[in-house]
């Protein structure tokens, strides 16, 4: 019997945290293109949650640790953005950028940037979403935040929720 843990559907790739039976270790379900590479899972991985973009993969593993499957720029750039030594504990993405959460709730911003998407204000937020372009984050207090491309009102919070 296998329990969905988390899915994650984008531009043809879909990947599938699954929990099969009684095991303790999330298994990764990949399927669709696989054109980057971004399908190829490494051995013995202890995935705890997933994200696909645009030709890449980012995987939080069990001990915080990130890694990236992927061999195109988009995948590069979010691999070399990957602070060493830090551990997080929750992951969004979307076509190009991703955000990591650190323990202390300060978020990463990974990957393409061309719009200000990822580079997240310094202070910790207690949810956080990835757009295409832009990216979205709630703090303790309940105000909300927005950054990247915003021509479109994606980036203009509402009068009060800031």
């Amino acid at each position: 019997m296998l329990r969905r843990r988390s899915a994650v559907l984008v531009l043809g790739v879909q990947c599938v945290l699954t929990m099969p039976g009684q095991l303790s270790a999330a298994v990764m379900v990949g399927w669709g293109s696989n054109s980057c590479l971004q399908l190829d899972q490494p051995s013995g991985a202890n995935y705890a949650s997933v994200v696909a973009g645009d030709c890449y993969t980012l995987v939080l593993d069990g001990t915080g640790t990130l890694s990236v499957l992927g061999t195109d720029w988009v995948a590069d750039g979010i691999r070399t953005d990957i602070p060493e030594g830090e551990r997080f504990v929750a992951i969004r993405g979307k076509r190009g950028h991703a955000l990591a959460q650190r323990t202390d709730g300060t978020l990463v911003g990974l990957g393409a940037n061309d719009f200000g998407q990822a580079s997240p204000p310094a202070e910790p937020f207690v949810a956080f979403a990835a757009g295409s372009n832009h990216s979205l984050g709630i703090r303790p207090v309940g105000t909300l935040a927005a950054w990247g491309f915003g021509d479109y009102g994606q980036t203009e919070i509402p009068e009060g929720n800031d």
